[in-house]
C-alpha cells in the first residue's frame, strides 16, 4: 500500500512510498519512473524533497532511520541512525533544518546537507515536529493511549516555549495534519475517521473550533489536503472516494472515484495535478483542471505502468 506521496518543491518530481519500504521517485509531466531506492525494512512514513528538490529526505520510522537520496542520480547520499523510531520529521520553511521527533519528549535538528547533528531541543511532551509555514511555531503531536498535542514558539537561543496544550486532545490515534498556507488555521485527522479544526488567534495562541466542518461531519476521513491558494480542501475517505471542497462555503465541488481507502494524498505546487494513493498500491493522478490521467500502479514485484 501506498503510505507516503510527496512532490518536489519545483514541481517537476514526485516521490513515493510503500508498507515493504520501496521508495519511488517519478516524472510529474510524464509519469514516468525515474528511480528506485530500496534501504528501509520499514513502512515509508514520511517523505520530503530538499527545498532546492536536488534532495529526497525519506523516514521508515520502525527501522530506526532517515535517509537522504541523490534525486538525479538515484544513489544514497547518507544513513542517518536515529537510534529510535522515527515518528516525524520536518524541514524549515528556508531548507536550513531538519527536525526530526522521536521518543524521550526531544527533537533532533540536522543539517540537511550532512545531517550531521545542530542541536538537541527538548519539550515537554510530543514526538511528531510539524513546522508551520512562517517558521517560528511547531506543533508536536503525540500517541499515547490517546492523542496529546502541544504548540510551541521557536526562540532565538533555538529552545522551544510552550504557547498551548492539549492532553488529551483525542481518545484516537492521529494519522494526518494539515495547515493551511496562510498559517492560520490548523486540522488533524484520527484514526476513527473525525477530524479537528484550529485558529490562529491575533497573541499567536491557536483555539480550537467551535463547530466541525461540514466537510468532517461524516466521520470517514482518512487525509486532508490544503490546496496552494488555500481556496479548496481535499480529503480522502475510508470509503475511497477522494472529495473536492470550496473552503469557505463548506459546498461539495466533486467527488473523485474510488472504492479502496485511500492512504495518502498530495498536491502539486501549482496546484494542477492531484495525487491520491491507496490501501492497494494504486496512485491516481489527477489533473485539476483537465481530464483524469491515466491511474500508476505502483508494487513490489509488478513493474509500474507509466501515466499517459
Amino acid at each position: 500500500r501506498i503510505q507516503s506521496l510527496a512532490f518536489s518543491r519545483d514541481g517537476l518530481l514526485f516521490a513515493s512510498g510503500d508498507f515493504y519500504g520501496f521508495i519511488r521517485i517519478w516524472d510529474a509531466r510524464t509519469g514516468a519512473l525515474r528511480h528506485t531506492f530500496q534501504k528501509h525494512w520499514g513502512s515509508i512514513e514520511s517523505l520530503q524533497f530538499s527545498a532546492d528538490s536536488s534532495r529526497l529526505f525519506a523516514t521508515g520510522c520502525r527501522d530506526r532511520m532517515i535517509t537522504a537520496w541523490d534525486v538525479s542520480t538515484g544513489q544514497l547520499i547518507e544513513s542517518l541512525d536515529f537510534e529510535q523510531p522515527v515518528f516525524g520529521f520536518d524541514l524549515t520553511p528556508d531548507g536550513k533544518t531538519l527536525l526530526a521527533g522521536g521518543w524521550y519528549n526531544k527533537f533532533f535538528a540536522y543539517d540537511p546537507e550532512t545531517l550531521v547533528l545542530k542541536n538537541e531541543i527538548k519539550i515537554g511532551r510530543g514526538s511528531a515536529p510539524f513546522i508551520l509555514p512562517a517558521g517560528k511555531q511547531i506543533v508536536a503531536l503525540n500517541n499515547t493511549k490517546s492523542c496529546s498535542m502541544n504548540l510551541y514558539q521557536w526562540q532565538e537561543d533555538e529552545s522551544l516555549a510552550l504557547v498551548n496544550q492539549w492532553d488529551p486532545l483525542h481518545d484516537s490515534f492521529w494519522v494526518d495534519v494539515e495547515i493551511h498556507p496562510d498559517g492560520k488555521m490548523m486540522a488533524v485527522v484520527f484514526r476513527d475517521g473525525s477530524v479537528k479544526t484550529f485558529q490562529r488567534q491575533l497573541d499567536r495562541s491557536w483555539k480550537e473550533s467551535a463547530q466541525t466542518m461540514i466537510p468532517f461531519r461524516d466521520k470517514d476521513i482518512t487525509q486532508i489536503q490544503f490546496d496552494p491558494l488555500g481556496r479548496h480542501l481535499i480529503t480522502g475517505t475510508y470509503s475511497g472516494q477522494t472529495k473536492i471542497w470550496d473552503l469557505a462555503s463548506e459546498e461539495l465541488l466533486e467527488v473523485l472515484p474510488g472504492n479502496t481507502r485511500i492512504t495518502s494524498l498530495v498536491m502539486s505546487p501549482n496546484g494542477k495535478l492531484l495525487l491520491t494513493g491507496n490501501l492497494t498500491g494504486m496512485i491516481h493522478a489527477w489533473a485539476t483542471q483537465e481530464k483524469e490521467i491515466e491511474p500508476v500502479v505502483v508494487g513490489t514485484q509488478s513493474a509500474p505502468h507509466p501515466l499517459r
